[in-house]
């Protein structure tokens, strides 16, 4: 199978969160290459095809990762699964950190043909950005989405 592209899209104002991924996800039966894979965890890795000029997604990696871990419980259990992304598709007039977080998440779940797990998006005009939530008793998503809160 080739490369599977999506894109996460919010909208709930003039101007909304758009991103796009593209990428394959491959379930490994043998031992493969550990060079340049980021470790989720056990069974799951991530490989990150974007050029190292592009500082931005690589020093905001932790975004993407944590995104992987939030929707983990879809991958094939005691397999070892890795995530290619190869093309990352994003345009600052439309975009907020947190999308490389949901993005990589709707990504994952479009992939398996599945649903993302609940959030709560609400745009916030004296800030000008969208403000996350999860339900009231979900502190491991939030954990994820804001590591250091």
């Amino acid at each position: 199978m080739g490369d599977y592209e999506s894109y996460f899209r919010l909208f709930k104002s003039s101007w909304g969160i758009l991103i796009g991924f593209k990428g394959e996800i491959l379930e490994m039966s043998e031992e493969f290459e550990m060079n340049d894979l980021i470790k989720i965890n056990d069974f799951l890795y991530l490989q990150l095809n974007i050029s190292n000029e592009n500082k931005y997604i690589h020093n905001n990696k932790t975004k993407l990762e944590n995104g992987i871990q939030w929707v983990s419980e879809i991958f094939p259990k005691q397999k070892k699964v890795l995530i290619k992304i190869n093309e990352i598709d994003l345009n600052f007039c439309n975009f907020q950190i947190e999308g490389l977080f949901f993005g990589i998440a709707s990504w994952i779940c479009n992939y398996y043909k599945v649903e993302m797990p609940n959030y709560h998006s609400t745009f916030d005009k004296d800030s000008n950005k969208y403000l996350f939530s999860f339900d009231e008793n979900d502190e491991i998503s939030k954990k994820l989405l804001y590591p250091l809160s």
